[in-house]
């Protein structure tokens, strides 16, 4: 049975956003090195330093019009020069086409690729002749909004922490062929019981080159409040992204999130919040052949909690639920670390869904968190349908203090720089994040920003429209 005949009874703003299911043809690019079983050896978006080169970005989810979640390209340029290149629309039936772009200096320029090559699904290849520059998608469905980092690298693994199929909710996952030979890939899932499954519909599914394949783990995973992948590509390389939509709790919502291409030992989420009668859950994942120890530890602006400690089964997951831990106190921003016990590497996401008959839009999103710290970052401008900066967060992960300093992306040469173009420089001490909420000062959210410290942090924008802090997050992308 189909999905959309398993869902014909649900409001038509739902059946929008996951109607138009099927499979297709898409892309080009620079494959990563294997991923390793411990950490990334290459994270899965990293912004190319200004100056090295040329630059390659993949966006994988996304859907055209027919399905309600249609995708919108973003290109953020943090350099003092235009950059040039070309979009290039891999829809999931039917041709791609491509148009040329030009990014201006310090700017942020959008194209959706559905209008290009219309299709049920749509994902796109970005090709720059310059660095410095960062490629997001977003996607706006009736039932909300998010927005996720493309991929910089392909990869023969992507790891999704979680997912749900309950009741009406239901997850698409994109994989995209960038590449000029053919990729074969399997997809295995893990339930929210504990079992493993690989749904012989997904198992040797050949990519063809540069096109774009979508499953639909519902089909095979009916409601599960949990599932977590793995796409594994026996061969080729390949980028996977998955878009959820939530209807089951009465709070909607949808998620778009870019998968990890490796299982790391450290996961951080720089700014969680949890408000009366919100949920925050943190979803831990274990793809690997062996049981994951692992430790949660929290920090507050003053002071931290004792840390708490779980064992993941090998190709299980386990759940952390906010309020059922008394040292996760409501209404305090706290910043959380996922550490594994060597060599097991593991895959963290946070759920987050506002308070249950409250207002906002969406009231329901899933983020993946930061597996390494970085000194640079590029943050986005806050584009429609989000309206306004709602916090930053910037946490050490340095092990000792750092210096920050918040500046605005670089404009043309000669031009002065705007007023309130700065914050900084200011300290961040090991384990005390920085928060600036609510409404943090210019230029967060109203320019592309990048994030300068002297030692490795991480860093989450969080912005407004929400209906609880954290349901969805303005991806930082690391300059390498």
């Amino acid at each position: 049975m189909t999905l959309s005949m398993r869902r014909a009874s649900v409001v038509a703003a739902v059946v929008a956003v996951l109607l138009a299911m099927s499979l297709a043809d898409g892309a080009i690019g620079r494959a990563a090195p294997p991923p390793a079983a411990t950490g990334m050896l290459q994270p899965a978006s990293e912004v190319v330093p200004a100056g090295v080169g040329t630059s390659s970005w993949f966006c994988a989810g996304g859907s055209g019009p027919q399905a309600g979640g249609e995708e919108t390209v973003l290109i953020v340029d943090s350099t003092g020069v235009p950059v040039h290149g070309t979009v290039t629309a891999v829809p999931s039936k039917g041709r791609s086409r491509s148009q040329q772009v030009t990014v201006p200096a310090g700017g942020t320029t959008s194209v959706v690729p559905a209008r290009l090559s219309p299709g049920p699904w749509v994902s796109a290849i970005v090709q720059l002749d310059g660095a410095g520059v960062a490629v997001e998608e977003s996607v706006a469905t009736p039932l909300g909004w998010a927005e996720t980092p493309c991929a910089s690298s392909t990869s023969s693994s992507w790891f999704f922490a979680s997912g749900s199929t309950a009741g009406n909710d239901g997850i698409a996952l994109s994989v995209l062929n960038p590449g000029v030979t053919p990729a074969v890939v399997d997809t295995t899932l893990t339930t929210a019981s504990g079992a493993v499954l690989n749904p012989a519909a997904y198992q040797g599914v050949t990519v063809e080159p540069r096109s774009l394949v979508v499953e639909y783990l519902s089909d095979h995973d009916e409601g599960d409040a949990s599932v977590a992948a793995t796409v594994t590509a026996v061969s080729g390389s390949v980028v996977a992204a998955e878009l959820q939509s939530y209807t089951a709790t009465g709070r909607t919502g949808v998620a778009l999130d870019t998968g990890a291409p490796a299982a790391a030992r450290h996961w951080a989420f720089p700014l969680t919040e949890e408000i009366a009668g919100a949920m925050v859950r943190f979803h831990v994942y274990d793809p690997g052949s062996r049981p994951a120890r692992v430790t949660m530890s929290v920090g507050f602006a003053q002071g931290s909690a004792s840390p708490i400690s779980l064992t993941v089964p090998a190709h299980g997951a386990r759940a952390v639920t906010a309020e059922h831990q008394s040292r996760l106190p409501v209404g305090t921003p706290y910043w959380v670390q996922f550490t594994s016990a060597a060599p097991a590497g593991i895959v963290v996401a946070r759920e987050v869904a506002g308070p249950a008959g409250g207002t906002g839009t969406p009231r329901h999103g899933l983020v993946l968190g930061t597996a390494a710290g970085a000194r640079q970052w590029l943050l986005p401008a806050v584009t429609g349908p989000g309206t306004a900066p709602w916090a930053l967060g910037i946490v050490d992960l340095a092990g000792r203090p750092v210096t920050v300093r918040v500046t605005v992306a670089a404009a043309a040469p000669g031009s002065p720089p705007p007023a309130g173009s700065a914050i900084g420089p200011f300290r961040v001490a090991p384990g005390a994040p920085r928060v600036f909420a609510p409404a943090p000062p210019s230029p967060v959210g109203l320019a592309p920003i990048v994030v300068t410290a002297t030692g490795p942090v991480a860093v989450e924008l969080d912005p407004e429209p929400i209906a609880a802090p954290g349901e969805v997050v303005l991806p930082a992308v690391p300059i390498g």
